[in-house]
């Protein structure tokens, strides 16, 4: 994966890449999906989802019913922010081992368990930190819905800039805008992609296989399958982000 290094590659040179990685380091990829994406699927799984809130917030809207309007709405808002707190914890940890792997793939060198664990684990709070920062970032300018767009994009290699660097908080989100300057449409276009690919794929899988209504244990069975296959679009992301760093002038 020389070229990696060399040239900024097509959506089609990445993700044909992204194929070898996932092959090559597959049972490394099954791993973090298990030490990682389990827990964070679990316990979003178990997470009781209120099933009428939305349902009784639009029709306490439409009466002129503010009251029972804001307390279905409180009710989303603690699923919503539940599911977002443990996917700002797990998430970082998942991302960095899988961006150590990509790194693996384009020098072309054999990934090893401490590797692994450095990338994910030992930087731990490193990567928790940018994290949550990062997702303040975006909490804080949502009122400006625009502003919102332009942090994810430019920040959003900050948590694999602190994966691999010293660098965490504002450092890694400075390199991160180092790394996104001037290719800010072509980086919220791959992201685009990428994400709607993944949301349908898993969306296929988790559709294809009937679950019981309240069989979770089953849910969350099919779920971590389904994060098994995407993992490969995290491979995808992960050499990207290595050919923006190496290619960026």
């Amino acid at each position: 994966m020389t070229d990696i290094k060399s040239r900024k590659l097509s959506f089609t040179e990445l993700f044909r890449a992204a194929g070898g990685m996932y092959k090559k380091y597959f049972p490394f990829l099954m791993l973090i999906t298990a030490a990682f994406y389990l827990p964070l699927i679990a316990v979003t799984a178990f997470i009781p989802y209120p099933p009428t809130a939305l349902a009784d917030y639009l029709t306490a809207l439409q009466a002129g019913d503010t009251a029972s309007a804001a307390g279905s709405l409180a009710t989303l808002a603690k699923y919503d922010a539940g599911c977002l707190a443990v996917s700002v914890v797990f998430q970082p940890f998942a991302t960095a081992g899988v961006t150590y792997l990509a790194l693996c793939a384009v020098e072309n060198k054999p990934a090893d368990m401490p590797g692994l664990l450095a990338a994910s684990l030992e930087r731990w709070w490193k990567l928790l930190f940018t994290n949550i920062l990062f997702y303040a970032l975006l909490l804080v300018s949502s009122p400006l819905i625009v502003l919102p767009l332009y942090f994810g994009v430019t920040f959003y290699f900050a948590v694999r800039v602190a994966a691999v660097t010293d660098k965490r908080g504002f450092s890694a989100l400075k390199e991160s805008a180092v790394i996104v300057r001037g290719r800010f449409l072509r980086t919220l276009v791959f992201i685009a992609v990428v994400m709607i690919l993944n949301f349908c794929v898993n969306l296929f899988i988790t559709g294809i296989i009937p679950i019981a209504q309240d069989a979770v244990v089953a849910a969350v069975v099919v779920s971590v399958v389904a994060k098994a296959v995407c993992v490969f679009f995290d491979a995808v992301l992960a050499l990207w982000f290595w050919n923006m760093s190496y290619t960026r002038g």
